[in-house]
């Protein structure tokens, strides 16, 4: 309430008077109404539906999961921000640089810079070429130390050859393409269990 007096709104511009709300604690209590603002976070503006209450927060208000959604926002929790894709224009005009003969080895340098400093950048980056990682399987992997996948089964238990699943011809297409992605890369394996 005291956020929606602060913008010195009229009382009458409040909707939907006496909504009932229930709070993460089991305790509810009652709105005095809603109101429609427009709510910029660079470079989008939505229209947000605010639910009015007179209670103590040390919040003035509480963007939900639609305005999040709306936003196309990630939350991190981490962060204590919300991480948002923004489509910036690049600032400074960008030059394309061939590092082989290959179509798929290429990148971006500013074209702002002096003529021997991008001569000597492009000489670094020719000569660097096998540094970058042009596909897949030009990454080895994440070190075990710093992430691994496991099953978390019990070392005792007896294991159990289960049944295949079947799928849905269409779905079925969809899956094999997708592990042939991955097989293709080298970032999975078929592996042989003895039955």
């Amino acid at each position: 309430m005291s956020a929606f007096k602060q913008k010195e709104f009229p009382p009458s511009a409040l909707e939907n008077l006496g909504r009932i709300l229930s709070g993460f604690n089991g305790a509810s209590t009652t709105s005095l109404g809603d109101i429609m603002l427009p709510v910029q976070a660079e470079p989008v503006i939505l229209n947000i539906q605010f639910l009015v209450i007179e209670d103590l927060s040390s919040f003035n208000a509480i963007m939900g999961r639609t305005w999040l959604h709306g936003m196309k926002s990630i939350p991190s929790i981490y962060h204590q921000m919300s991480l948002t894709e923004i489509d910036l224009p690049t600032v400074d005009p960008l030059r394309f640089i061939h590092l082989s003969k290959k179509s798929d080895h290429f990148t971006y340098v500013i074209s702002l810079l002096e003529l021997g400093e991008l001569q000597a950048l492009e000489r670094v980056l020719h000569r660097n070429k096998d540094v970058f990682a042009w596909t897949h399987s030009d990454m080895p992997g994440i070190h075990p130390s710093i992430a691994s996948y496991r099953l978390n089964v019990m070392p005792s238990s007896r294991p159990v050859h289960q049944k295949i699943r079947s799928f849905h011809p269409d779905k079925q297409k969809i899956i094999q393409v997708e592990v042939d992605k991955l097989l293709a890369v080298g970032f999975i394996k078929e592996v042989e269990y003895p039955d």
